[in-house]
């Protein structure tokens, strides 16, 4: 593999002695590109940051020790780009404690055990490269739910004039929907069973503010002329989003938590079966029987 391909580590270490060995357990397979304390870790990396993918740090060194090369990383974010393995005989807990509270991902103690570095260099990185390309994954989905909310909006904006709500197409319109849902059936738990598939459905490629913005305006004044209670048609609207915001293919909160956590979307959604299964009764709950979103405001005097 040529110099250009190969992956680069960075090792901060004042012992040339140090340096030598890891260099020799390594550059077989990367490039190796050496500083003998931490204003000159930290000059590379904020120089050559964004070619290099591991740093192997040592604790103790003059000018600025290990310690101090974390917290111009953290500082500057190169941390969550950048992983760290340290390197030092320090074992004590506190020096361990602190460096993985200041974004270290590994710890390695000399003297060195040439399986163990390359072992837990390999997988360091490969670790990173996979939450970059999920990262990324997410990125490109949350760009493409918003390419297909700016199509949603467009198409319903042609549908629905919201203004003010009072513009004379807006009440058009909505009369319009209104006798057509009052032809097909006037019981209003049939409107509402339309309208919790409708959103939840808008939920899964819409984001929520999104179906706030466009859809309440239309649905709100129909939701009236069946007479259903206020709080409880914006209460079931609102739990429909946010049920939307969690269920595939689209649910960004759903990429967010995958991405946070390494959870693979499969496993995601196999383990929050029941959890949407009790969602979704709360829903019906909340729709079927409405003392469970008025009841508060009655007693009250609302």
């Amino acid at each position: 593999m040529s110099a250009e391909q190969k992956q680069k580590i960075l090792i901060v270490d004042d012992s040339e002695l140090n340096r030598a060995i890891l260099a020799d357990m390594l550059d077989d397979e990367y490039e190796i590109i050496e500083a003998e304390n931490g204003l000159q870790g930290v000059g590379l990396l904020q120089q050559r940051g964004s070619e290099i993918s591991l740093v192997l740090l040592d604790i103790v060194m003059p000018q600025m020790d290990g310690f101090g090369v974390l917290d111009v990383m953290g500082q500057n974010r190169w941390i969550e780009d950048i992983p760290v393995i340290m390197i030092s005989a320090e074992t004590g807990s506190s020096h361990i404690e602190r460096a993985y509270e200041l974004g270290v991902t590994d710890f390695i103690s000399r003297p060195f055990d040439a399986l163990i570095v390359h072992r837990r260099v390999v997988n360091t990185i490969m670790l990173y490269a996979k939450q970059k390309r999920l990262a990324n994954m997410v990125a490109d989905q949350i760009y493409e739910n918003e390419q297909r909310s700016s199509l949603l909006i467009d198409i319903l904006s042609h549908i629905v004039e919201f203004r003010n709500g009072e513009s004379g197409l807006h009440v058009l319109n909505v009369r319009t929907l209104t006798e057509l849902m009052l032809q097909v059936s006037p019981n209003k738990y049939v409107f509402l069973l339309f309208m919790n598939v409708f959103l939840l459905i808008c939920g899964m490629f819409l984001e929520g503010n999104a179906i706030m913005i466009i859809l309440v305006p239309l649905l709100f004044p129909i939701a009236m002329e069946y007479g259903i209670n206020e709080i409880q048609i914006l209460m079931v609207i609102i739990f429909n989003v946010s049920i939307g915001c969690m269920t595939p293919p689209m649910g960004t909160l759903m990429f967010v938590v995958c991405n946070e956590t390494g959870c693979k979307l499969k496993d995601f959604i196999k383990e929050s079966v029941p959890f949407f299964v009790v969602l979704l009764a709360e829903l019906l709950m909340l729709t079927f029987i409405p003392v469970l979103t008025t009841g508060l405001v009655t007693l009250f005097g609302g």
